[in-house]
């Protein structure tokens, strides 16, 4: 049975699949173990590489997700096998992949702060266990890092891959921080020792449809706001900066690396020209939601201080000069093609 998407997500990936090209055979035949298989940031990856499947290959690749609860996300084809675990606390069955994707994760601070030690053992324990089904035939190994390993940057720094950081090792948002950074760790010395071939991609905010609403991070606030016919509201600073990257460019990013040969490096992943304010993302927000409805919608402020946001940075700006220079390629959808892409994916 073939592939059955949105629309809106139906364009995004074919959007990529011409972007990638023949770059994409690659895959035919394999088979390719992605964990976190259910977060939005993967299931773009599996809808790329199933659309590839059904449209494109000649030699079907075979998919072996990963994802903790039962749900059967992606239907039931003879190219997926779904594998229910917990990887920071089992084994993963024996698996000869080809590629190696992980994506297990929890990745908004509303859900990690109220999960750290689950948060600190799927980003530590989890990528042990991804590492030790790694075979002699595994051609390559992407990892996701997050932009969060910089911590608080001083105003208007650029933050390039050479940038160290300065982290807070013992704030509540240390499981994920410094999580992430142990996994990096892990990967570069998994690279010098046994010679894996692990790429690290670090991701900045990144949105789009298939988007969790109730994770609490502004950009699902806001569309949830507007899906409710509720004034979008602003809880806390309106003046947070943040670059926000489309779901569809991060999945042609995420390709790029996984399939070169780049073994050993760590590239950020972000859209450099999407910078905004927390309040030009609102007004972003209202003027497409106003869009849809007669009914039109404002911009409400509260001075809400939520825990999960008190250390977080006032400004982000993430450098991509490496990717673009070692791929050639840029994201393409600016914030407001993104927004107007991931608010249709909710209406039928």
């Amino acid at each position: 049975m073939s592939l059955k998407l949105h629309p809106v997500i139906q364009k995004d990936i074919e959007e990529i699949c011409k972007t990638l090209g023949s770059k994409l055979s690659q895959f035919e035949g394999m088979d390719i173990l992605i964990t976190g298989a259910g977060g939005m940031l993967a299931r773009y990856l599996v809808y790329t590489l199933l659309y590839a499947n059904d449209f494109l290959f000649t030699k079907k690749c075979k998919l072996h997700l990963v994802v903790r609860n039962s749900k059967i996300l992606f239907g039931k084809r003879q190219d997926i096998e779904y594998i229910y675990v917990n990887i920071a606390e089992e084994t993963l069955p024996s698996i000869d992949a080809d590629y190696i994707i992980h994506a297990a994760s929890k990745a908004a601070p509303k859900i990690y702060t109220k999960h750290m030690l689950d948060t600190l053992n799927t980003n530590i324990k989890g990528l042990y266990t991804v590492l030790d089904s790694v075979s002699k035939n595994t051609k390559s190994i992407l990892y996701f890092s997050s932009g969060e390993i910089y911590g608080n940057p001083p105003k208007d720094t650029r933050l390039t891959e050479e940038y160290l950081g300065i982290t807070d090792h013992l704030n509540e948002r240390s499981c994920y921080v410094e999580g992430k950074k142990t996994g990096e760790t892990i990967c570069m010395n998994y690279f010098r020792e046994k010679k894996f071939p692990i790429k690290i991609a670090r991701i900045f905010h990144t949105f789009g449809p298939c988007l969790n609403l109730d994770d609490g991070r502004v950009f699902s606030d806001f569309i949830h706001d507007g899906l409710q016919h509720k004034n979008i509201t602003i809880k806390g600073n309106k003046n947070i900066k943040r670059a926000f990257l489309y779901i569809q460019d991060a999945t042609i990013m995420f390709f790029l690396l996984l399939l070169s040969s780049k073994n050993g490096e760590v590239y950020n992943i972000a859209n450099d020209k999407n910078v905004v304010s927390v309040d030009q993302l609102a007004e972003i927000v209202r003027d497409e939601f106003n869009t849809h409805f007669e009914k039109k919608l404002h911009i409400e402020y509260q001075t809400e201080n939520r825990n999960v946001y008190v250390h977080a940075p006032d400004t982000v700006i993430p450098d991509v000069s490496r990717f673009k220079k070692v791929f050639g390629y840029a994201p393409k959808i600016s914030v407001k093609q993104a927004f107007r892409r991931t608010i249709a994916s909710f209406f039928q």
